[in-house]
Formats: C-alpha cells, structure tokens, sequence
C-alpha cells in the first residue's frame, strides 16, 4: 500500500499547535489536524480534560518532544498562554509557525522577525501550501527524509529513516 512506502520515507513529526479555545478557532483546527495528519505529523494540543492545573497541563505537553509548533491566531485573538509558550519553545530552539487570520490582532514583536502566513477570514487551508513548505524545510534541517525519494528534483538530505544528532537534541525536553 501506499502507507507502507512512504512509512519508511517520512518520519512522523510531532507538532503542538496553540490556539484559543472557542468555536470559531474548532473549525479551523479540525482542517489543520486532518491535513497535519496527512503529513505524517502527530498533532498535540492543549485541548482536553486533564484533572490538574491548566498550567501544568500545558507546560508537560509543551517539554514534550516537539519538532515545530504553529500558532493559531484566529479573529477572535490567540491563546492566554501564547507568550508563555513562544518564550518557552524560542529557548529551546524549536521552529514556530504563526499562522494570522486576517483582521486578527497581531503582535509581530512577539514573535521576533518570524515571518507568519495570513488567511482569510474561516480559510485556514489557504496556509497549506505554506505549511508543506515549512514542514519541509524542517524535514531537511533534520535530515530526516531522502526528499529525492518524493521528488526527483529535490535537493538530496539524510537517507531515509536516520534520525540525525541535531533532531534528537531538538526533540529531547532542555
């Protein structure tokens, strides 16, 4: 099948993704989680009942191993714990991906000279194409994907399957 050939080709990636908790940003965030899916990204949010404080709840999940994150800014703002989050994952060297909704409230400086992708108003799959280009510019920092595998005319990285030094210290919690 065609899950079995790419399994060794693409290394699951993993992904925290930051949004504030409304309707309006759910509807996005299923869009994003099925196409992350789809790219072989494991998707961590801090959505979900846990028994304990928020904060711990977010802090664990965000010292987990985490290849990037993306940044949901809806309309509607961001999350509560956006600046914790961005201080904490900028310390630790981990790519962040700002994804802006067009009339959101945006803050560049607190994302530093990060470029972010905007979309209109309820579309966030018009950052796909984006997200595919982030995503691979990740896969090659870490050499984890051989890209002439999936495209005869990409630029040759890592073999296959080889999880690199500098991914395993990316991975691992600081």
């Amino acid at each position: 099948s065609l899950e079995k050939k790419l399994s060794p080709v693409l290394t699951q990636l993993r992904c925290f993704l930051s949004y504030r908790f409304n309707e309006h940003a759910e509807t996005e965030v299923l869009k994003l989680t099925r196409f992350l899916s789809l790219l072989s990204v494991q998707v961590i949010t801090g959505a979900g009942y846990e028994p304990r404080p928020i904060v711990e709840k977010v802090r664990t999940k965000l010292s987990s191993p985490l290849d990037f994150v993306i940044l949901l800014v809806s309309r509607d703002g961001e999350s509560m714990w956006t600046r914790d989050e961005i201080v904490h994952l900028s310390a630790r060297g981990i790519p962040i991906v700002p994804l802006v909704e067009v009339g959101a409230k945006f803050e560049p400086g607190l994302f530093g000279d990060v470029e972010y992708i905007p979309f209109g108003a309820g579309l966030v799959e018009q950052t796909f194409i984006k997200i595919l280009e982030a995503i691979r510019f990740i896969r090659v920092q870490q050499g984890d994907v051989n890209l002439s595998a999936l495209n005869p005319l990409a630029s040759s990285a890592a073999p296959a399957g080889r999880t690199s030094a500098r991914r395993q210290a990316r991975r691992s919690p600081a």
